[in-house]
């Protein structure tokens, strides 16, 4: 039976996309509530509404067509779900927040971050420069940071300035553009440089210039050699250098 209707079956295109949807408000410590338990979003997200997206094992938050926070869902009741990343843009305005924060108790940070730190902990500022740093972790990767936190202990500098100047120098640069350029756009013939022109403007001055430019193409013309060509030049009746050139001494203009 399988064997018969196969030809009538709608090909596979991937898992079913089945979740439960429904509306919900942002409070202002950028939770929402869902199923009894809250969960954080993106502090961005405060004031204005999500969809929540409860699927059997996650929870998703949309807002203006993109996610501002995923969680496993959790079973249960009056549990707070946090992910510290979310609150980065509220410790932009109080980073004293960091050190008691319900959202940052139980954030276990890799040992060169956490080390560094705690060294700015012991510094005025301190708080302020931990969270550059950590700001920086949803655009570099907590990888990169780490890095970086590293490389400025060993360098004896813990401060957040040096952190992102590292960071700043790991980054590659972007791919260069590649425009191909149409046919109609294509050069035939490549312009040749009139290297001997220019030189002879610097020594001698454009008017000069342009009867050595037009005394040399006449000579090339004809298959001379450039100094069968010079010649040439000497020919029209220059005798000496124009005033303000410089030459060497004993040096003199032919005039046939």
């Amino acid at each position: 039976m399988f064997e018969e209707e196969r030809a009538s079956l709608v090909p596979y295109v991937g898992p079913f996309d089945g979740f439960h949807a429904v509306p919900a408000s942002v409070s202002k410590t950028c939770l929402v509530r869902f199923d009894k338990n809250r969960y954080s979003v993106d502090g961005r997200a405060v004031g204005r509404p999500v969809e929540i997206r409860a699927y059997a094992e996650r929870v998703e938050f949309w807002q203006d067509g993109r996610i501002v926070g995923q969680h496993i869902r959790a079973f249960g009741r009056d549990k707070a779900i946090y992910d510290p990343l979310h609150y980065i843009p509220v410790l932009a305005r109080k980073p004293g927040a960091l050190r008691n924060g319900a959202p940052f108790k139980e954030w276990e940070l890799p040992p060169a971050i956490r080390r560094v730190q705690r060294k700015l902990g012991k510094v005025p500022n301190g708080d302020r420069q931990m969270v550059q740093i950590l700001s920086m972790i949803p655009t570099d990767g907590l990888d990169a940071v780490e890095s970086a936190c590293a490389e400025a202990l060993n360098e004896g500098a813990p401060a957040a300035a040096v952190v992102l100047n590292i960071l700043a120098r790991h980054r590659e640069p972007p791919p260069p553009l590649t425009i191909a350029a149409p046919d109609a756009l294509r050069l035939t013939c490549e312009p040749a440089a009139e290297c001997m022109q220019r030189l002879a403007a610097m020594i001698f001055g454009d008017d000069l210039a342009l009867e050595f430019g037009t005394v040399t193409a006449v000579a090339s013309g004809h298959g001379l050699s450039s100094s069968e060509s010079q010649q040439g030049v000497n020919s029209t009746g220059l005798t000496g250098p124009p005033p303000g050139a410089h030459s060497n001494k004993g040096a003199r203009f032919r005039a046939d």
